[in-house]
């Protein structure tokens, strides 16, 4: 029990139970926000990243697919130009650059925190300098969905424990 004092510091052996129980109590509770409460942030920070990429996935197949309906289709193509083709590979290069960005957040690699916020500012700048588009209403909530999991990552990378795990 000396042992068990020494390391708690405790004054001295005669101290009542209900002291050295306490003690014993705050050291358990700050153990258990240590491991267990950090392994439940990385989990879900991780099912966080794996969502985005996901939803990101899905959020390209209007490149590939049409999907729209016809009204939707028609006022997308008021605002095609000559330039659209080559967006479309600059926006499908810095996508696949972003996906893999998100890959380095999942393995918990330095690089991955210091570019995201790069990435998702100029995600912004690119939605605003985008000529007017429709989609249909439901690739809006996918879009929203986007949105959110990427405001989340953010949160979850800044203020959380968690940024102190990349290396």
């Amino acid at each position: 029990t000396l042992i068990l004092l020494s390391f708690f510091n405790f004054e001295s052996r005669h101290q009542s139970r209900h002291l050295i129980l306490k003690q014993i109590l705050i050291y358990c509770n700050y153990f258990f926000y240590k491991v267990i409460f950090i392994m439940e942030i990385t989990k879900t920070f991780k099912n966080l990243v794996l969502f985005n990429f996901l939803i990101n996935l899905v959020t390209i197949l209007p490149a590939f697919v049409d999907l729209e309906t016809e009204e939707v289709l028609i006022f997308n193509d008021l605002f095609v130009d000559d330039m659209s083709n080559t967006y479309l590979v600059l926006g499908l290069i810095f996508y696949f650059c972003y996906l893999t960005n998100l890959l380095f957040l999942y393995k918990f690699k330095k690089i991955g925190l210091n570019l995201y916020i790069y990435f998702v500012v100029i995600f912004i700048i690119l939605s605003f300098l985008s000529p007017p588009s429709a989609l249909d209403s439901w690739w809006y909530v996918v879009d929203g969905l986007t949105w959110l999991s990427t405001g989340s990552i953010l949160v979850f990378l800044y203020f959380t424990p968690l940024n102190k795990k990349f290396i």
